[in-house]
């Protein structure tokens, strides 16, 4: 069974008072909740929280009661597993305005595949919660002692779960050709032109047996694969173990990929299971090169989306000096060109033309060798590895001072959620790395009926655009801002404009960008 190990330390305390502890996986955050109350000597509560600060999420059971966040509010129904293998820490409270309890921060410090207890030679498995280490002295004002505490931890547990074979849902036998002939004769011929397969004179059920048969051989199974990222790819790789069952709604978004490529079987009551013949044909693919190379095109997509966003193009050298500036990824210039020539070229956002790197979607009439010369007599901006991570998750700085400004304006003051706030602050990076006119976005947003409040919000969230798009990276400049290069602008009256929630852009919608491609292929890739 696997475990998390935590070190949960009381905010606050001189000396640090703190718990180390062991969680079991596969538990959602309302269960996690009660092993807290129980780890930390907690009275039962529904008021409390999850908060995960860098990535500006909270998981909950109730709003009720609560102020309201600035961070996005998932809920606690959601399970642990991805949060706890992807985020180094997070802290957890009880919100009880009649109780001033204190606050703990969760350091996350691995993971343990299987945890067993007892001496050499007569040890078993652990089966539910459990403290293996506490500062000193082990017992304060606040807490007994660890051992009473960890016989609570297994009665309370282990009385909560079900036995494996009340729980296990039986497997219901997928087939990925079956699953594949309930698409539509246009989703299969979408799907059989991307993998060049004629579907002239075949039946929709024979076409959906020649798309099984291609995307089971571990040749094409590498070439899509080595696309996912490693979040994905865990997600995968845990659904494998786990036959049929109801994946979580931050689940169904990391497997979307493996449904549209007929990986993941979807089925009507909201169950999902990974055919049998397609764990066959990973488990022949997953090596450790199969690894190492798919996380090395994975960052160099991410590259390839910041000179997407800030150059459009640049040279081969500068874009090998990006990629080798991440720590564990220093590659020689042949090592580069490997990564990138293995990247599918379909798939791949970017070619490689005269010692130069260019973004796709700047080759039609050559706009690319326009775009040159606007730039011409401008270096190129080097970003951090930070930077162009946050540009190929966010599609904006949302690491920028002036860009959060705005997201916090658009959350606190025009009460929009997180979702919406990042939609927003795409198209006004958009428009401003574009060379794009303040009136341009406040037009836009009247087409996306986004509405103030008052005179006085419209004037505070202009001069808040004025800031972003001084510091913001621009095309122009190869990727450095106005202020940098001594045009900075100043706030303008503007005329009252109607600016209610965003569209919201789904999977298969054309992208936003321009380039013509649907929106889960091109910047909503991650």
């Amino acid at each position: 069974m696997k475990f998390y190990q935590l070190k949960i330390v009381r905010k606050g305390s001189k000396p640090p008072i703190w718990r180390r502890c062991l969680i079991p996986a596969d538990i959602t955050f309302d269960r996690l909740a009660d092993i807290m109350k129980d780890i930390l000597q907690f009275e039962s509560s529904d008021q409390y929280e999850f908060e995960f600060f860098q990535k500006k999420v909270q998981f909950r059971k109730t709003a009720e009661g609560q102020e309201q966040s600035r961070f996005e509010v998932l809920s606690a129904d959601a399970e642990i597993n991805i949060w706890m293998e992807n985020e180094e820490w997070f802290t957890f409270r009880i919100n009880d305005p009649d109780r001033d309890l204190p606050q703990y921060r969760a350091n996350i410090e691995k993971v343990i595949p299987n945890t067993e207890i007892g001496k050499e030679g007569n040890k078993t498995p652990l089966l539910w919660p459990m403290i293996i280490k506490c500062s000193e002295p082990e017992i304060d004002e606040f807490w007994t002692d660890p051992k009473e505490v960890n016989t609570r931890l297994g009665k309370n547990f282990l009385m909560s779960v079900k036995t494996a074979a009340d729980d296990m849902e039986l497997s219901r036998e997928p087939k990925v050709k079956d699953y594949l002939a309930a698409f539509s004769r246009e989703e299969l011929e979408n799907q059989a032109k991307e993998l060049k397969i004629s579907s002239e004179g075949l039946s929709e059920d024979e076409l959906a047996q020649k798309i099984a048969d291609e995307i089971l051989t571990p040749e094409t199974m590498k070439k899509k694969l080595l696309l996912v990222d490693d979040t994905q790819i865990r997600v995968f790789e845990d659904a494998m173990d786990r036959k049929c069952f109801t994946p979580t709604e931050e689940e169904w978004a990391a497997l979307d990929w493996a449904g549209a490529a007929g990986y993941l079987v979807a089925y009507s009551d909201e169950r999902a299971e990974v055919p049998q013949e397609v764990i066959k044909t990973y488990n022949q693919i997953n090596t450790e090169e199969f690894q190492n190379l798919r996380t090395k095109i994975g960052w160099l997509l991410d590259c390839e989306s910041f000179l997407g966003f800030v150059y459009a193009v640049a040279p081969v050298k500068l874009m090998h000096q990006i990629y080798s500036g991440r720590q564990g990824f220093e590659a020689d210039m042949d090592e580069f060109l490997r990564v990138f020539n293995s990247i599918d070229e379909e798939a791949n956002i970017c070619i490689i033309k005269d010692d130069k790197m260019i973004y796709k979607a700047v080759l039609e009439n050559n706009l690319y060798r326009d775009i040159e010369r606007v730039q011409y007599g401008n270096d190129f901006y080097i970003p951090s590895t930070e930077e162009v991570l946050d540009y190929a998750v966010n599609g904006y700085p949302s690491r920028e001072p002036a860009y959060y400004n705005i997201y916090q304006f658009m959350t606190e003051e025009m009460h929009k959620t997180k979702e919406e706030a990042d939609y927003l602050l795409y198209i006004v990076y958009k428009e401003f790395s574009m060379n794009g006119m303040l009136s341009d976005i406040m037009d836009i947003f009247n087409k996306e009926n986004v509405v103030f409040d008052s005179d006085e919000q419209m004037k505070k969230f202009t001069t808040l655009l004025v800031d972003a798009n001084n510091h913001t990276r621009m095309l122009d400049f190869r990727g450095h801002t106005p202020e940098e290069k001594g045009h900075v602008a100043v706030p303008i009256p503007m005329k009252k404009t109607p600016v209610t929630a965003p569209k919201k852009i789904y999977p298969n919608d054309p992208c936003p960008c321009g380039s013509g491609k649907k929106y889960k292929k091109c910047c909503g890739r991650k």
